[in-house]
């Protein structure tokens, strides 16, 4: 499969099966880093592979995001300062922001690391999930210094933790040296199950199944924001993965919107919740795939309903206010 549509050369030397993504990623944390390594991450992230990098000692340095990925003239100015160990990125489709890398940075992301000697830790889950146009080949399909993580969960279901790990040879020895030693069953009867079904070809009809159900989900809940949240948020339809990052308008409190919706049974996060340095800003990030398109637009009712309610609690409150004046 990693070698039909990511382009990966993977072979059993190159190829290690893990608990997740995220077991993954802790143990190419444990295995390539020591105390006080430099790794560059994308200010808008994924905090439980922050988590993991700064368990096993890494020094995180947050560089920002420009043109669908990270901020490549920022990594050069970083790694000319000082040695960088590692570079972590989500190419595919960046995390939380959705937004596609483009060749062009790629191809950049691995000059420098060849250029500057650090390792690129790249990581995505959602490879199958296009809607409209094939992705963009992983990184990790042409660079030599790349370690690709990635996870079958959310593609067969979300409590299933199964995952893999591909890198050269070499690094792949000491990795399966790490996980013999924290994890040496793993979940055999599961791997199991999951090799039967790639040879019985379920896993790839599954794949397309999948495929059609979360494009309809997407297209339901990009429909119901446009007919209830039209003045409110603002968003581009993704051609593929799974979620929604949409621009709030600058007038509405995304923190106080998303206390009165967790009221009205529905439940988003603002944008601190990805960013490095908790900073408040206008977006959310909405995802679809986990309900149906009934479920979804009654989500955005709810929000729709949550958002009004906010508005007139203010203008409550500023006749209140104009009224004791």
């Amino acid at each position: 499969m990693l070698r039909r549509t990511r382009g990966l050369r993977a072979t059993a030397e190159t190829l290690l099966v893990t608990r997740g993504s995220e077991h993954g990623i802790d143990l190419v944390a444990r295995t390539l880093l020591a105390p006080g390594d430099v790794v560059a991450v994308e200010e808008m992230g994924w905090p439980t592979a922050w988590s993991a990098l700064e368990l096993a000692g890494a020094r995180l340095v947050a560089l920002p995001l420009r043109e669908g990925g990270l901020d490549m003239e920022a990594l050069a100015a970083l790694a000319s300062r000082e040695p960088v160990r590692a570079v972590f990125v989500t190419p595919h489709r960046q995390f939380p922001t959705t937004a596609v890398m483009p060749a062009r940075q790629r191809a950049r992301l691995s000059q420098l690391a060849l250029e500057h000697r650090f390792a690129i830790i790249e990581e995505e889950e959602d490879h199958e999930f296009y809607y409209e146009e094939k992705p963009l080949l992983p990184i990790s399909s042409g660079s030599s210094n790349a370690i690709y993580v990635g996870s079958l969960s959310n593609f067969l279901t979300p409590g299933l933790g199964t995952g893999f790990v591909f890198a050269p040879p070499l690094a792949l020895e000491r990795l399966a040296a790490v996980k013999a030693a924290t994890d040496p069953k793993g979940d055999a009867a599961v791997e199991c199950a999951i090799a039967e079904l790639f040879e019985d070809g379920e896993m790839l009809r599954h794949m397309r199944r999948m495929r059609r159900v979360y494009g309809s989900r997407r297209d339901a809940l990009a429909d119901a924001l446009r007919r209830h949240l039209k003045e409110a948020i603002a968003f581009d339809v993704p051609d593929g993965g799974m979620a929604l990052w949409a621009r709030v308008d600058d007038s509405i409190d995304v923190s106080e919107w998303a206390r009165a919706a967790d009221l009205e049974g529905v439940i988003f996060c603002d944008s601190r919740a990805y960013d490095f340095f908790h900073r408040d800003q206008p977006f959310v990030r909405l995802g679809f795939t986990y309900h149906d398109e009934a479920e979804l637009a009654e989500a955005v009712r709810r929000m729709a309903r949550a958002l009004k309610n906010l508005s007139h609690v203010r203008s409550k409150a500023a006749g209140r206010a104009a009224s004791s004046r």
